[in-house]
């Protein structure tokens, strides 16, 4: 099994910081899809002409959904931006 490195660039991080206040959710929510996105990336949705994919992540204590959007390489994930809906 290939493992991908994980890079957070751009404003993933300060994204994250606003939609947790509680880090320790935020590191729960990211456990889980730093390793889909090290392992299964390629299995996320490609946004049409564009190089830019994301991953849809239930977030169930807060009723919202997180969208992850990130580029990749055969080497490196890089999570560029998160956000929260509701449905």
């Amino acid at each position: 099994m290939h493992l991908r490195t994980i890079r957070q660039e751009g404003m993933f991080d300060h994204e994250l910081s606003r939609l947790f206040s509680d880090a320790r959710e935020a590191d729960e929510i990211l456990e889980g899809a730093i390793w889909w996105f090290s392992t299964l990336a390629e299995l996320g949705d490609i946004i049409a002409d564009t190089d830019i994919w994301y991953k849809i992540v239930p977030d169930l204590p807060h009723s919202r959904f997180l969208v992850m959007f990130y580029t990749m390489n055969e080497d490196t994930v890089f999570l560029h931006s998160i956000k929260a809906f509701t449905a």
